[in-house]
Protein backbone atom coordinates (compact mmCIF):
# COMPACT_ATOMS: atom_id res chain seq x y z
CA UNK A 1 0.00 0.00 0.00
CA UNK A 2 1.72 3.27 -1.06
CA UNK A 3 0.24 7.03 0.57
CA UNK A 4 0.64 10.58 0.15
CA UNK A 5 1.35 12.09 3.73
CA UNK A 6 1.32 15.56 5.25
CA UNK A 7 3.67 15.75 8.38
CA UNK A 8 2.72 18.16 10.78
CA UNK A 9 5.70 19.60 13.17
CA UNK A 10 4.26 22.10 15.94
CA UNK A 11 6.58 24.21 17.62
CA UNK A 12 7.87 27.83 19.38
CA UNK A 13 11.34 28.94 19.79
CA UNK A 14 12.32 25.33 19.16
CA UNK A 15 15.68 26.52 17.18
CA UNK A 16 18.18 23.86 18.70
CA UNK A 17 16.15 20.85 17.53
CA UNK A 18 13.91 22.02 14.30
CA UNK A 19 16.30 21.33 11.79
CA UNK A 20 16.89 17.76 13.02
CA UNK A 21 13.08 16.83 13.16
CA UNK A 22 12.62 18.00 9.65
CA UNK A 23 15.75 16.20 8.35
CA UNK A 24 14.67 13.31 10.27
CA UNK A 25 11.52 13.22 8.58
CA UNK A 26 13.05 13.81 4.96
CA UNK A 27 15.30 10.91 5.93
CA UNK A 28 12.21 8.31 6.63
CA UNK A 29 10.33 9.37 3.58
CA UNK A 30 13.44 8.80 1.48
CA UNK A 31 14.06 5.52 3.32
CA UNK A 32 10.36 5.00 2.73
CA UNK A 33 10.63 4.92 -1.26
CA UNK A 34 7.84 4.04 -3.44
CA UNK A 35 6.10 3.90 -0.13
CA UNK A 36 5.17 7.27 0.09
CA UNK A 37 4.00 8.94 -3.30
CA UNK A 38 3.90 12.35 -2.31
CA UNK A 39 4.25 14.12 1.31
CA UNK A 40 5.12 17.79 2.33
CA UNK A 41 5.86 19.27 5.73
CA UNK A 42 3.44 21.25 7.39
CA UNK A 43 5.22 23.58 10.06
CA UNK A 44 3.06 25.42 12.81
CA UNK A 45 4.37 28.32 14.48
CA UNK A 46 3.27 29.34 17.40
CA UNK A 47 4.66 33.17 16.87
CA UNK A 48 8.52 32.06 18.02
CA UNK A 49 11.00 34.67 18.75
CA UNK A 50 14.17 32.66 17.63
CA UNK A 51 14.65 31.39 14.46
CA UNK A 52 12.71 29.05 14.23
CA UNK A 53 10.37 29.70 11.27
CA UNK A 54 12.91 31.03 9.11
CA UNK A 55 14.45 27.49 9.75
CA UNK A 56 11.68 25.75 8.62
CA UNK A 57 11.43 28.27 5.25
CA UNK A 58 14.70 27.30 4.06
CA UNK A 59 13.31 23.63 3.34
CA UNK A 60 12.00 22.87 -0.07
CA UNK A 61 9.95 20.03 1.22
CA UNK A 62 7.89 22.60 3.90
CA UNK A 63 4.99 24.34 3.61
CA UNK A 64 4.53 27.08 7.27
CA UNK A 65 1.45 28.45 9.09
CA UNK A 66 2.38 30.86 10.86
CA UNK A 67 0.52 32.09 13.74
CA UNK A 68 1.32 35.83 14.10
CA UNK A 69 -1.11 37.29 16.61
CA UNK A 70 -3.16 35.33 18.95
CA UNK A 71 -5.55 35.62 22.33
CA UNK A 72 -4.19 32.22 22.82
CA UNK A 73 -1.36 29.97 22.27
CA UNK A 74 -1.83 25.63 22.71
CA UNK A 75 -0.33 22.91 20.85
CA UNK A 76 -3.80 22.39 19.95
CA UNK A 77 -4.31 25.19 18.56
CA UNK A 78 -0.80 24.77 16.39
CA UNK A 79 -2.39 20.77 15.63
CA UNK A 80 -5.47 22.53 15.12
CA UNK A 81 -4.41 24.83 12.22
CA UNK A 82 -2.27 22.08 10.60
CA UNK A 83 -5.11 19.53 9.95
CA UNK A 84 -7.20 22.00 8.45
CA UNK A 85 -4.40 23.30 5.98
CA UNK A 86 -2.90 19.57 5.62
CA UNK A 87 -3.27 18.61 1.91
CA UNK A 88 -3.25 14.87 2.38
CA UNK A 89 -4.90 12.66 3.91
CA UNK A 90 -2.64 10.47 6.24
CA UNK A 91 -0.88 12.66 8.25
CA UNK A 92 1.27 12.22 11.01
CA UNK A 93 1.45 14.82 14.11
CA UNK A 94 5.08 15.81 15.72
CA UNK A 95 6.22 18.20 18.10
CA UNK A 96 9.12 20.39 17.11
CA UNK A 97 11.53 18.69 19.57
CA UNK A 98 10.73 15.36 18.34
CA UNK A 99 13.27 13.30 15.53
CA UNK A 100 11.34 10.91 13.60
CA UNK A 101 12.84 7.31 13.61
CA UNK A 102 14.31 6.66 10.00
CA UNK A 103 12.38 2.83 9.68
CA UNK A 104 9.05 4.37 11.12
CA UNK A 105 7.98 4.30 7.66
CA UNK A 106 8.81 0.90 6.77
CA UNK A 107 8.47 -1.15 9.87
CA UNK A 108 4.76 -0.20 9.74
CA UNK A 109 3.54 -0.53 6.41
CA UNK A 110 1.54 -3.78 7.05
CA UNK A 111 0.34 -2.49 10.36
CA UNK A 112 -0.98 0.85 9.32
CA UNK A 113 -2.86 -0.96 6.27
CA UNK A 114 -5.03 -2.81 9.05
CA UNK A 115 -5.48 0.39 11.38
CA UNK A 116 -6.01 3.86 10.38
CA UNK A 117 -4.89 5.54 13.70
CA UNK A 118 -1.15 4.35 14.92
CA UNK A 119 1.85 5.49 17.35
CA UNK A 120 4.41 3.54 18.47
CA UNK A 121 7.46 3.43 20.93
CA UNK A 122 9.91 6.57 22.37
CA UNK A 123 12.61 7.50 23.94
CA UNK A 124 12.96 10.48 26.42
CA UNK A 125 15.72 11.86 25.92
CA UNK A 126 17.14 14.94 28.69
CA UNK A 127 19.24 17.42 26.76
CA UNK A 128 21.08 20.34 28.31
CA UNK A 129 20.15 23.70 26.87
CA UNK A 130 23.55 23.44 25.83
CA UNK A 131 22.60 20.25 24.37
CA UNK A 132 23.93 17.66 25.59
CA UNK A 133 22.37 14.47 26.80
CA UNK A 134 22.10 13.89 30.41
CA UNK A 135 19.78 10.66 30.61
CA UNK A 136 17.29 8.41 27.94
CA UNK A 137 14.88 6.25 28.88
CA UNK A 138 14.31 3.90 26.21
CA UNK A 139 10.59 2.73 25.38
CA UNK A 140 9.24 5.65 27.76
CA UNK A 141 5.23 5.07 26.92
CA UNK A 142 6.16 0.72 27.76
CA UNK A 143 4.26 -0.50 24.66
CA UNK A 144 5.26 -4.29 24.80
CA UNK A 145 3.13 -5.31 22.04
CA UNK A 146 0.18 -4.21 19.50
CA UNK A 147 -2.24 -2.51 21.69
CA UNK A 148 -5.29 -0.38 21.95
CA UNK A 149 -4.49 2.42 23.19
CA UNK A 150 -6.32 5.03 26.02
CA UNK A 151 -3.35 7.50 26.54
CA UNK A 152 -1.99 9.00 23.38
CA UNK A 153 0.33 11.42 23.06
CA UNK A 154 1.17 13.84 20.81
CA UNK A 155 3.00 11.87 17.79
CA UNK A 156 0.06 10.20 15.77
CA UNK A 157 -0.06 8.60 12.44
CA UNK A 158 -3.67 8.63 11.23
CA UNK A 159 -6.00 8.72 8.17
CA UNK A 160 -8.31 11.80 8.05
CA UNK A 161 -11.22 9.40 7.06
CA UNK A 162 -11.50 8.54 10.41
CA UNK A 163 -12.24 12.13 11.85
CA UNK A 164 -14.34 12.34 8.67
CA UNK A 165 -17.09 13.88 11.00
CA UNK A 166 -15.33 17.09 11.69
CA UNK A 167 -13.58 16.32 14.63
CA UNK A 168 -10.55 18.24 15.54
CA UNK A 169 -7.67 19.64 18.24
CA UNK A 170 -10.15 22.26 20.27
CA UNK A 171 -7.41 25.16 20.40
CA UNK A 172 -8.46 25.94 23.74
CA UNK A 173 -7.41 22.79 25.40
CA UNK A 174 -4.01 23.03 27.40
CA UNK A 175 -2.67 19.52 28.90
CA UNK A 176 -4.41 16.35 27.85
CA UNK A 177 -5.50 17.58 24.25
CA UNK A 178 -4.99 14.56 22.84
CA UNK A 179 -6.90 12.48 24.32
CA UNK A 180 -9.64 15.07 24.10
CA UNK A 181 -9.37 14.44 20.44
CA UNK A 182 -9.12 10.76 20.59
CA UNK A 183 -12.29 10.70 22.82
CA UNK A 184 -14.04 12.26 20.18
CA UNK A 185 -13.56 9.38 17.52
CA UNK A 186 -13.43 6.97 19.56
CA UNK A 187 -16.43 5.26 18.79
CA UNK A 188 -15.19 5.29 15.14
CA UNK A 189 -11.94 3.33 15.33
CA UNK A 190 -9.15 3.13 18.09
CA UNK A 191 -5.93 4.49 18.33
CA UNK A 192 -2.97 1.21 18.60
CA UNK A 193 0.39 1.50 19.80
CA UNK A 194 2.58 -0.99 18.13
CA UNK A 195 6.27 -2.07 19.81
CA UNK A 196 8.15 -0.43 17.11
CA UNK A 197 10.74 2.88 17.86
CA UNK A 198 8.68 6.06 16.42
CA UNK A 199 10.43 9.03 17.56
CA UNK A 200 12.92 10.59 20.31
CA UNK A 201 11.57 13.37 22.39
CA UNK A 202 14.15 15.97 23.15
CA UNK A 203 13.27 17.45 26.34
CA UNK A 204 15.47 20.70 27.20
CA UNK A 205 16.14 20.73 30.85
CA UNK A 206 16.68 24.46 31.95
CA UNK A 207 18.75 25.11 34.55
CA UNK A 208 16.33 27.25 36.33
CA UNK A 209 13.48 25.03 36.56
CA UNK A 210 12.31 23.37 39.95
CA UNK A 211 10.48 20.02 40.42
CA UNK A 212 8.06 22.66 42.76
CA UNK A 213 7.95 24.88 39.68
CA UNK A 214 7.49 22.28 37.38
CA UNK A 215 4.98 20.70 39.91
CA UNK A 216 2.65 24.10 39.91
CA UNK A 217 2.90 24.54 35.65
CA UNK A 218 1.58 20.91 35.22
CA UNK A 219 -1.78 20.91 38.21
CA UNK A 220 -2.58 24.64 37.23
CA UNK A 221 -3.43 23.44 33.64
CA UNK A 222 -7.51 23.05 32.84
CA UNK A 223 -7.17 20.49 29.84
CA UNK A 224 -9.86 17.63 31.45
CA UNK A 225 -12.11 20.30 32.56
CA UNK A 226 -12.47 22.18 29.61
CA UNK A 227 -12.87 18.91 27.27
CA UNK A 228 -15.68 17.83 30.11
CA UNK A 229 -17.11 21.22 28.23
CA UNK A 230 -16.82 20.20 25.09
CA UNK A 231 -17.84 16.15 25.70
CA UNK A 232 -20.78 17.72 27.07
CA UNK A 233 -21.47 20.44 23.77
CA UNK A 234 -20.17 18.03 21.12
CA UNK A 235 -22.23 14.93 22.45
CA UNK A 236 -19.27 12.68 23.35
CA UNK A 237 -19.18 12.22 27.43
CA UNK A 238 -19.43 8.48 27.34
CA UNK A 239 -16.03 8.35 25.08
CA UNK A 240 -14.44 11.09 27.46
CA UNK A 241 -15.00 9.46 30.51
CA UNK A 242 -13.46 6.05 28.70
CA UNK A 243 -10.50 8.31 27.62
CA UNK A 244 -10.32 10.24 30.96
CA UNK A 245 -11.51 7.52 33.68
CA UNK A 246 -8.69 8.53 35.82
CA UNK A 247 -10.12 12.17 36.10
CA UNK A 248 -13.69 10.70 36.96
CA UNK A 249 -12.23 8.84 39.52
CA UNK A 250 -11.21 12.18 41.09
CA UNK A 251 -14.25 13.93 40.51
CA UNK A 252 -16.24 10.71 42.50
CA UNK A 253 -13.59 11.70 45.50
CA UNK A 254 -14.40 15.28 45.30
CA UNK A 255 -17.98 14.00 45.59
CA UNK A 256 -17.90 11.76 47.97
CA UNK A 257 -15.86 14.21 50.16
CA UNK A 258 -18.70 16.91 49.49
CA UNK A 259 -21.60 14.46 50.61
CA UNK A 260 -19.63 13.81 53.79
CA UNK A 261 -18.88 17.17 54.57
CA UNK A 262 -22.98 18.01 54.29
CA UNK A 263 -24.18 15.35 55.61
CA UNK A 264 -21.47 14.60 58.77
CA UNK A 265 -21.86 11.36 57.82
CA UNK A 266 -17.99 9.95 57.50
CA UNK A 267 -18.91 6.67 56.10
CA UNK A 268 -19.02 8.56 52.75
CA UNK A 269 -15.14 8.86 53.48
CA UNK A 270 -14.50 5.59 53.09
CA UNK A 271 -15.03 5.23 49.18
CA UNK A 272 -12.76 8.32 49.04
CA UNK A 273 -10.10 7.28 50.52
CA UNK A 274 -10.44 3.70 48.83
CA UNK A 275 -10.09 5.74 45.75
CA UNK A 276 -7.75 7.90 46.85
CA UNK A 277 -5.30 5.23 47.69
CA UNK A 278 -5.65 2.53 44.97
CA UNK A 279 -3.69 2.40 42.94
CA UNK A 280 -0.86 3.92 45.15
CA UNK A 281 1.07 5.64 42.41
CA UNK A 282 -1.77 7.43 41.76
CA UNK A 283 -2.53 9.08 45.31
CA UNK A 284 -0.05 12.02 44.35
CA UNK A 285 -1.56 13.33 41.32
CA UNK A 286 -5.45 12.07 42.73
CA UNK A 287 -4.01 14.84 45.95
CA UNK A 288 -2.68 17.56 43.44
CA UNK A 289 -6.40 17.59 41.74
CA UNK A 290 -8.39 17.81 44.25
CA UNK A 291 -6.16 20.52 45.69
CA UNK A 292 -6.26 22.84 42.38
CA UNK A 293 -9.69 21.73 41.52
CA UNK A 294 -11.44 25.33 42.25
CA UNK A 295 -8.66 27.22 40.60
CA UNK A 296 -8.94 24.89 37.82
CA UNK A 297 -12.68 25.22 37.42
CA UNK A 298 -12.59 28.84 37.96
CA UNK A 299 -10.01 29.17 35.12
CA UNK A 300 -11.89 26.94 32.76
CA UNK A 301 -15.10 29.13 33.09
CA UNK A 302 -13.21 32.08 33.09
CA UNK A 303 -11.06 30.93 29.46
CA UNK A 304 -14.54 29.65 28.03
CA UNK A 305 -16.45 32.95 28.46
CA UNK A 306 -13.98 35.05 26.88
CA UNK A 307 -13.82 35.89 22.95
CA UNK A 308 -10.65 34.50 21.61
CA UNK A 309 -8.77 34.60 17.85
CA UNK A 310 -5.86 34.27 16.14
CA UNK A 311 -3.70 35.27 13.00
CA UNK A 312 -1.83 33.41 10.93
CA UNK A 313 -0.17 33.76 7.61
CA UNK A 314 -0.18 30.32 5.27
CA UNK A 315 0.26 30.06 1.39
CA UNK A 316 0.70 33.56 1.29
CA UNK A 317 -2.49 34.46 3.02
CA UNK A 318 -3.11 35.95 6.03
CA UNK A 319 -6.36 34.34 7.54
CA UNK A 320 -8.46 34.21 11.20
CA UNK A 321 -9.20 31.53 13.05
CA UNK A 322 -12.46 31.83 15.83
CA UNK A 323 -10.68 29.63 18.87
CA UNK A 324 -14.00 28.95 20.02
Amino acid sequence: MSYQLSVIIIGKNTEKILARSIDSVIAAVNKAGQLIEAFEVLYVDSNSTDSSLQIAEGYAEVRTVAITSSTFYSASLGRHLGLQHARYDNLLFLDGDMTLSPDWFTETEEAYARHRAIVGQWNERELSMEGELNREIANYNGIEQEEVLIKPCGFLQINRKLIAGGQSFHPLIVNNEEKDFYAQFYGEGKIVGLPIKAFDHNNFKRKTSSKWAAFLSLNGKTGYLTSFYYAIKEGYVADYFRIQYDKFLNVLVLLCLIVALLTWNVLWGVPALLLLVFPLGKLKSRLADLFFFPYKLYATVRLLSQEHAATYQVDGKTQEADLK
